[in-house]
């Protein structure tokens, strides 16, 4: 029986085209690393509320989401650069593609640089309490805050390049492997700060916020340096006709990120106005947890957007609609399990939160 089962998995990932092969592959990889990711990010907020109270890790999630507002400044850049760095790879031309990648670091960098300068002045003149309806005494101490999330959070964002060209050259279990290591580093130094200070929110910002910087510079380092080292980025490579190719396609995604922060990133801040930081860790507490099944679909979807690219690219579509069909058919099913995560969730949060 046992060998039947070897079989048959051999089977599935050995069949079919190519692309499917290394779609299911990376998939497999993907589902293993975010299991590990997701145990992560469930027993790191059971850590971070005991490290700080309800109301102080809603005043962390909601300053957070403000923060993840600004990432509609990069006006899609990346997701424009992931489709044409997969279509110059597809066509052999590697060159071009070195030049994207180095043409959208340079763009993002001086971005958020510029945006980066222009919050910090902004937000000594922002009554930071007022705004999220707390007690004028967390004043100096959300500025801080606010400042420390934001500097990292520039930094993040043109470092997680790499991840996206991870992701264009079809390796996504690389790249979620990057944020699972960051995770894991976050939740080391929560638990060294539980055993060494008292609740802190400086503390906890900067440990939830340095960890992942830390491993991504760590990746562009040694990814650069050795297998994407032909697309090392370089100032000499930088073009302003690359930026308008890419500005191109990317003004489409940045139209679909706008709506993807109103609906997704705004409400911790409207909580937070209109109710309590205790009802924004409450409300964050049921998002992580049907999270996890967006997270899964997610490990489906991903492999997907890359390969879709590269089938286009050599107009294979009669790969692309029996692929759209089989996702289709994915919804129904994720749809029944949501339902029975909705009975279960009572039980699962007296489980996991005590």
């Amino acid at each position: 029986m046992i060998r039947q089962i070897k079989h048959h998995i051999a089977v599935f990932f050995s069949t079919g085209h190519q692309r499917t092969i290394k779609a299911k592959k990376n998939i497999l990889v993907m589902a293993l690393i975010k299991v590990v990711s997701i145990l992560i990010s469930l027993f790191l907020v059971r850590l971070t509320i005991g490290y700080v109270d309800t109301a102080r890790y809603g005043i962390w999630f909601t300053v957070s989401s403000i923060v993840v507002w600004f990432s509609f400044c990069d006006i899609g850049l990346s997701n424009g650069m992931r489709n044409k760095f997969a279509e110059a790879v597809e066509k052999g031309n590697h060159p071009l593609a070195k030049a994207y990648v180095s043409t959208t670091y340079l763009s993002l960098a001086i971005i958020f640089a510029a945006l980066w300068l222009v919050f910090l002045w902004a937000s000594t003149h922002i009554n930071w309490c007022a705004l999220l309806n707390i007690p004028d005494s967390n004043d100096a101490e959300i500025l801080m805050l606010v400042s420390i999330v934001f500097s990292f959070f520039c930094l993040q964002f043109v470092l997680r390049i790499i991840n996206t060209i991870l992701l264009a050259n079809q390796q996504p279990a690389k790249s979620s492997f990057i944020d699972m290591l960051g995770q894991l580093l976050s939740l080391l130094i929560i638990i060294v700060l539980i055993h060494t200070t008292q609740g802190s929110l400086i503390y906890l910002g900067l440990g939830l916020t340095l960890a992942p910087l830390l491993i991504l510079l760590l990746a562009n380092l040694c990814l650069f340096r050795g297998e994407y080292k032909q697309y090392a980025p370089s100032l000499s490579c930088c073009r302003f006709k690359y930026f308008k190719e890419i500005f191109g396609l990317s003004s489409k995604f940045f139209i679909i990120q706008i709506a993807a922060i109103i609906q997704y990133q705004t409400a911790n801040f409207i909580i937070a106005r209109y109710f309590s930081m205790e009802s924004v860790t409450d409300y964050n507490i049921v998002y992580k947890y049907f999270n996890v099944l967006f997270m899964c679909f997610m490990i489906l979807l991903t492999p997907f957007w890359s390969a879709a690219t590269e089938a286009f690219a050599k107009k294979d579509f009669v790969w692309i609609s029996h692929t759209v069909k089989r996702y289709n058919q994915l919804v129904i099913v994720f749809t029944g399990v949501g339902l029975i995560m909705l009975l279960a969730s009572t039980f699962v949060y007296d489980l996991w939160l005590g």
